[in-house]
């Protein structure tokens, strides 16, 4: 399945979200890393799991935060360099 398909199916649950528990956010960064969709992405591909980081990091909630660093932690060590040149946070 492509990055972009795989991104559209999982953004419908909402699963990276501040009221998420981080235990559901980490399964479903290790199932985005086992399908190679962070890394097979475009930036336009991850859009939706960037504006929720963003969304997480910004919520002021304790959960929320890991929840966003979680998933960020997953792009910075799978994501192309030239990803980063094209998202803006």
């Amino acid at each position: 399945m492509e990055a972009q398909s795989f991104m559209e199916l999982l953004s419908g649950y909402n699963v990276v979200s501040p009221e998420t528990d981080p235990q559901i956010v980490k399964h479903y960064v290790e199932t985005l890393s086992s399908h190679k969709v962070v890394s097979n992405g475009s930036a336009k591909d991850l859009q939706p799991i960037l504006s929720s980081i963003n969304e997480c990091i910004n919520s002021g909630m304790p959960a929320g935060k890991l929840n966003g660093f979680i998933v960020l932690e997953e792009l910075v060590n799978n994501c192309s360099s030239s990803v980063f040149g094209q998202v803006s946070f």
